[in-house]
């Protein structure tokens, strides 16, 4: 979006009620060359176009779905996902190497975050805004091309929200639902919700460190992970 929409788009948030977390533990999944310099210096927000919120630094309040955030993609854990898939067990001896793995290429960071103001998307009101503008500016973009990532950015840096909020909450799920003949659209699987947490106002984000993960956390991770990419039946 190249316009300026905030004369022509109502404030509908004005009047909206304010929340405060007083104290969470957070974690961020990250690489292990970037932990010494964040641990150090701080983090920086990211700008990406991916950031499903909108600019700012991601967290999960569990250390499992930061490790699954950043090590989902990697290679080492075809196999022992798949063997997850046919319900055998992994030996010791994998679960180590799979830990070496993770701690050679990458770690978590944890920090504590007290009395900071969050704008809760899992509350109803607040989604109806928030879709209210966002067809407000679907309606006066010439492009057609928005996105969610957009009304985040529109109302953070045009909308006056980084006076109101630090930070942007949204729960989601982990599993998908079965193809299994006889339960499709029928029977999901359990769901595990997590939340996202993206901060917005740098000056929380205090008290940073290292998280130290073991073999319980890779071993519950891994099970995710498999039950998130879990193949149709």
């Amino acid at each position: 979006m190249t316009r300026d929409f905030s004369a022509v788009v109502p404030n509908l948030f004005d009047g909206c009620p304010i929340h405060n977390i007083q104290n969470i533990t957070l974690f961020h999944g990250t690489s292990r060359k970037d932990i010494k310099k964040i641990v150090s210096e701080g983090f920086k927000p990211s700008s990406s176009e991916d950031n499903y919120l909108g600019s700012g630094v991601y967290f999960f309040d569990s250390e499992n779905f930061a490790i699954w955030w950043k090590f989902k993609n990697d290679q080492c854990l075809s196999h022992p996902m798949q063997k997850i898939f046919d319900e055998n067990e992994l030996t010791d001896k994998e679960l180590n190497e799979i830990m070496t793995r993770f701690q050679t290429q990458y770690g978590v960071i944890n920090t504590k975050i007290t009395d900071i103001r969050y704008l809760g998307m899992d509350n109803f009101k607040i989604k109806e805004m928030f879709n209210e503008i966002y067809e407000c500016l679907y309606n006066k973009c010439n492009t057609k091309e928005i996105f969610d990532t957009t009304i985040y950015e529109f109302l953070f840096e045009k909308m006056n929200f980084r006076e109101k909020f630090d930070m942007v909450v949204l729960t989601t799920n982990l599993y998908k639902l079965t193809n299994k003949t006889g339960f499709k659209n029928k029977a999901p699987q359990a769901l595990i919700p997590y939340r996202i947490y993206c901060i917005k106002n740098m000056e929380k984000i205090t008290n940073i460190s290292e998280y130290v993960i073991n073999e319980n956390h890779m071993d519950s991770c891994i099970r995710f992970m498999a039950l998130r990419e879990r193949p149709s039946w």
